[in-house]
């Protein structure tokens, strides 16, 4: 079934016996929140990285879109940023790029010195939100008690 109806900002419930479906007009971004698929890397020049940025309202829901600009210090490389919109032209080597549904993912690729790096992702709106990763000589894989493999 589809009803047309005339937009306007809120909420939208669509219920049915024993189901029920809400879109919200998404809010502002009060906070930006990384999830890292893990800590610590093998400093090969090959490990990778995946990082998901996230947009989040006072309600913790995703927020309105924004760019998120992303800045490394330490030995690693963005290999992409990438937020699942087909008609974003950006190429995926750029340090910025905008979001979807307030998300995006970003792809690492370990340099070959031991250390720690930092990522750090910044709006224009002023939020800021850094991730650190533990970066290990090879010959010290075997005492980590990371996943880094």
């Amino acid at each position: 079934m589809v009803w047309l109806v005339e937009y306007e900002a809120g909420e939208l419930t669509a219920r049915a016996p024993g189901a029920a479906d809400t879109l919200s007009t998404p809010e502002e971004a009060v906070q930006l929140r990384i999830r890292a698929d893990r800590t610590a890397l093998r400093a090969d020049g090959l490990q990778v990285l995946q990082l998901e940025a996230a947009l989040l309202d006072a309600a913790d829901r995703p927020a309105r879109d924004e760019v998120i600009r992303c800045q490394i210090l330490g030995d690693l490389a963005l290999m992409g940023l990438e937020n699942g919109r087909p008609d974003d032209l950006t190429a995926y080597s750029e340090p910025f790029r905008l979001t979807r549904e307030g998300t995006l993912t970003a792809y690492f690729r370990a340099g070959r010195a031991a250390g720690t790096a930092s990522i750090h992702f910044r709006t224009d709106s002023g939020l800021h939100a850094v991730q650190k990763i533990r970066l290990v000589p090879e010959q010290d894989e075997q005492k980590q008690n990371g996943r880094l493999t």
